[in-house]
């Protein structure tokens, strides 16, 4: 390929292309208003259940990006436990401890791979530090995984506030 400017490139689906992009609303992970409302990203994050089925009552599905409040639900649950958290502070390598978790949501009927469960842990996370940031500032906040995750992450937003702190100083 040439790198000069004036090689013409024919892309043949240029056209629809830019028709797309131009009709495309921004994208974001949060919507920030005087009350905060976090809606997750599409990087296989918060959607409603499939076909209004739950997963007890149907065959198992296929892993998806997105996740229902019950799959989120359980996530943070298996997350949370004290064993997971240790195992996640203990190793710089911790794939197979996101096997693990995806392997405890699929006995309970939920399809994840590691890295979808990485994936929406790092989301939760920072949906997590916004609202706590926001409310830690006064701001009202509303996002309705709070405060589980509270439970799992706020003494770790604590200490970083207490450093912030003696950091300032």
């Amino acid at each position: 390929m040439s790198s000069s400017g004036t090689d013409r490139v024919d892309f043949k689906f240029y056209d629809l292309l830019e028709q797309i992009l131009d009709k495309q609303p921004s994208t974001s992970s949060a919507i920030i208003t005087d009350s905060i409302e976090i809606s997750e990203d599409s990087n296989g994050e918060s959607g409603t259940e499939r076909d209004g089925e739950s997963p007890e009552l149907s065959a198992e599905k296929p892993a998806t990006n997105t996740w229902s409040d019950e799959e989120t639900l359980a996530l943070i649950e298996i997350w949370g436990d004290v064993d997971i958290q240790r195992a996640l502070r203990g190793f710089i390598h911790n794939g197979h401890v996101y096997a693990e978790i995806s392997e405890r949501l699929h006995d309970l009927g939920f399809s994840k791979t590691p890295e979808q469960c990485r994936s929406k842990v790092k989301s939760l996370r920072i949906n997590f530090r916004q609202c706590y940031d926001r409310k830690k500032s006064g701001r009202k906040m509303d996002y309705k995984f709070y405060h589980q995750l509270e439970q799992i992450l706020g003494q770790e937003a604590m200490s970083i506030d207490e450093f912030d702190e003696r950091d300032d100083q």
